[in-house]
């Protein structure tokens, strides 16, 4: 089934009968060209030809942005309005878009959930709902620019984030849209051993309570400026709070990744000409097609969608300005398989090179242990960071020095000293506030990773002596002195 898609569409009805008009003038005009032996009728058709020709080629790529299926319905969003069809029979109709909204909105990602199609920012907390012909935003959170290029997915009809960059570092943690409070709240790892690095621009894939990350970058720690592309692939588990590293990626994605891609229920398809890649890392595998000529004509990065056994898909029409969809069933869209891989392995060192690591570390932790025995439920702050039962967990400079601030103090921190730490002279005070918030609240949450525990250690009250003044306390007893 295909339809096509121009711009503008302000009578799409008219348009639509316009395009079945004008393919059968197309196809007319090809066939007297091939009869007639006139060269001036000849001249006469090709240019009618080629008008007719022009009537598809008036829809810029750039205009779409994406496509979501819901309650049976097809919606292609544009950044000047969408256009809504049944998926049982694509027909569109233009609805107006982006009422509700300042003028130049728009958006990095959209999802749907089981009670509508939602939207969001790549630079922030920002969340709109499309109701009726109107975006209404519907958070309270604001533009933090704390997980930019992260990964969203659906889980359990709310939105989760993972990873993402800001203030000069990568995320490592989950994030979840609340609706009840309307805002984002973090999903920390309570249950786990070993953590992943953080990164951004991954790929995720889940199944119930399980999602696999893998692919992205993190950056270079002697330049901060530098991305390093990371081939570990983790999974985690939603409902235990808990990582497991599975191994390292075993074949290369990015070199696929220019191409489109489409989210597969639990797996992700790329494209490398000419062949179409099916990555399912819950099975561990990688099954490779050779590429037809309709995954060469698909456009758009996760545009295209997969829905009850149905590709919905978005695709050129031979190298001209012209969109159309094109529906295909599931044996349709795959050829046979030509090839089979292995997605991931895991880490495994060989066994001769484990041996004088193991002989030597074993003689010096025996000489260290009753030392490090006394120190085992506290955490040595240095000042690149915390050490906690031997772990090394890295803390940038403002970080530290709250941290030794708030150990230093003996009856608490005033909200004033932390400021001096943290605002910047060239924001205003609300400004300088949420920073100071934000550092407070990812202090909260390292901790909470490094000592495994859930309340937060950094706690807040009123002074007893004016209530206007907010104290900071830190539980001192999960400290010990500073190295030098």
């Amino acid at each position: 089934m295909t339809f096509f898609l121009r711009y503008p569409f302000y009578f799409s009805d008219l348009i639509y009968t316009g395009t079945i008009v004008s393919s059968f003038c197309i196809f007319s005009c090809t066939f007297l060209i091939l009869v007639q032996r006139s060269c001036t009728m000849k001249r006469i058709l090709f240019f009618a030809y080629l008008v007719t020709c022009s009537l598809y080629a008036q829809f810029p790529y750039d205009a779409i942005m994406d496509m979501a299926i819901y309650k049976d319905s097809v919606y292609v969003f544009t950044k000047y309005s969408v256009y809504v069809s049944s998926a049982e029979q694509i027909e569109f109709k233009q609805r107006p878009f982006y009422r509700g909204v300042e003028d130049g909105f728009s958006f990095d990602k959209m999802e749907v959930l089981s009670d509508g199609i939602y939207f969001t920012k790549s630079l922030g907390g920002y969340v709109w709902k499309l109701q009726n012909d109107s975006l209404q935003r519907i958070d309270r959170s604001f533009e933090h620019k704390m997980q930019i290029n992260s990964t969203q997915f659906v889980h359990n009809n709310h939105i989760y984030r993972y990873g993402g960059y800001g203030f000069w570092s990568n995320r490592n943690f989950f994030t979840k849209y609340d609706p009840e409070i309307r805002e984002w709240d973090v999903v920390p790892p309570i249950n786990t051993q070993e953590i992943p690095e953080g990164s951004k621009d991954n790929r995720i894939v889940h199944n119930g309570n399980k999602v696999i990350v893998f692919g992205g970058n993190t950056l270079d720690q002697k330049d901060l400026m530098t991305n390093v592309d990371t081939e570990d692939v983790w999974q985690y588990d939603l409902d235990e709070m808990m990582w497991e590293n599975l191994g390292e990626i075993q074949i290369d994605i990015r070199s696929m990744e220019e191409n489109f891609y489409i989210m597969y229920q639990d797996k992700l398809i790329l494209q490398s000409d000419p062949f179409l890649y099916v990555f399912d890392p819950f099975n561990n595998k990688v099954l490779k097609y050779r590429q037809n000529t309709i995954h060469k004509k698909i456009l758009g990065k996760g545009i295209s969608k997969f829905h009850n056994g149905t590709f919905y898909l978005l695709m050129n029409a031979n190298n001209v300005d012209m969109l159309f969809l094109e529906t295909r069933l599931e044996d349709e869209f795959f050829g046979p398989v030509v090839e089979e891989y292995t997605f991931y392995k895991k880490n495994r060192w060989p066994w001769l090179l484990m041996v004088l690591p193991v002989v030597l570390f074993g003689f010096i932790g025996y000489r260290v242990y009753k030392r490090s025995k006394s120190m085992a439920n506290s955490a040595l702050l240095r000042n690149d960071g915390l050490v906690y039962k031997r772990v090394f967990y890295k803390l940038d400079q403002v970080q530290v020095e709250v941290l030794e601030c708030l150990l230093a103090a003996e009856s608490g921190v005033e909200t004033s000293s932390l400021m001096k730490l943290i605002e910047n002279p060239e924001h205003n005070y609300s400004h300088n506030m949420r920073t100071k918030n934000l550092v407070i609240s990812e202090l909260n949450y390292k901790l909470k990773t490094v000592f495994k525990i859930d309340q937060d250690l950094i706690q807040s009250h009123k002074s007893v002596r004016d209530k206007r003044i907010v104290i900071y306390t830190i539980d001192k007893q999960r400290f010990t002195r500073r190295a030098k």
